[in-house]
């Protein structure tokens, strides 16, 4: 009943299928990633590639990756409770505008494939979310800076090119409905920002992983345990 009348999920339940995908795709990416890099000679500096630290990346992203969610569910907290005031709508009636979780990943398949969840918690969580993702927006943000110099130099630059960026990360999940396009993109924009506060993509792409991460696991114990819960929000 959990998928009753919901569309195909766009990781497939199909494991091989969901794992050649994958590949694929990180392939794909890799090849436009270098010719991108030949073609406008960008540094590992401009894409903040250095590793600062030893293991402080993976610390700095895995507590920001918790205050980001924070962040993210007072802004979801206060954003519904104007929707009810200004449309006159209870609580119930405001149930399932969340983002569409159910046209990302197939919650049956999370549930009853170890295969299927363990991919999530990992490859795709720290893969193609934390990885892939964040090397896209550190050549966006190195990209505009090449086209407005100094841009990234200042708050205000900072800002303003996070924000684009974000933009343009929560139109992609435009799959998951405009309330997860929303939802993406001020997660995008706290990225971002945390990738130009320390310099870092490694730092930005350990909070990305750790908030996919619990994401998944956090659909699954619900998905398992507390359905009724989470029919609520999908």
């Amino acid at each position: 009943q959990l998928m009753k009348g919901k569309p195909h999920p766009m990781l497939t339940s199909n494991t091989l299928l969901l794992v050649r995908g994958l590949f694929a795709d990180i392939a794909l990416f890799a090849i436009i990633l270098t010719i991108v890099l030949v073609i406008s000679r960008l540094t590992w500096r401009d894409l903040f590639l250095q590793w600062r630290g030893r293991f402080w990346p993976i610390l700095h992203g895995l507590w920001l990756s918790v205050a980001l969610r924070g962040a993210i569910a007072i802004v979801a907290i206060f954003t519904t409770s104007i929707a009810m005031t200004v449309l006159h709508k209870s609580a119930e009636e405001m149930k399932g505008l969340g983002p569409k979780s159910e046209n990302l990943v197939d919650i049956k398949a999370l549930v009853n494939d170890p295969v299927y969840l363990l991919l999530g918690l990992t490859v795709i969580s720290f893969g193609m979310g934390g990885l892939r993702e964040e090397l896209w927006r550190a050549g966006v943000l190195a990209g505009l800076n090449r086209l407005k110099p100094g841009l990234l130099d200042k708050f205000p630059g900072q800002l303003a090119a996070s924000s684009l960026a974000a933009i343009a990360f929560g139109l992609g999940h435009l799959p998951q409905g405009w309330t997860g396009v929303g939802v993406t993109a001020l997660i995008g924009l706290g990225l971002g920002m945390v990738m130009l506060y320390f310099r870092s993509m490694w730092v930005a792409a350990f909070a990305h992983g750790f908030f996919d991460a619990a994401s998944f696991g956090m659909i699954y114990l619900l998905a398992k345990y507390s359905p009724d819960l989470l029919n609520k929000f999908t």
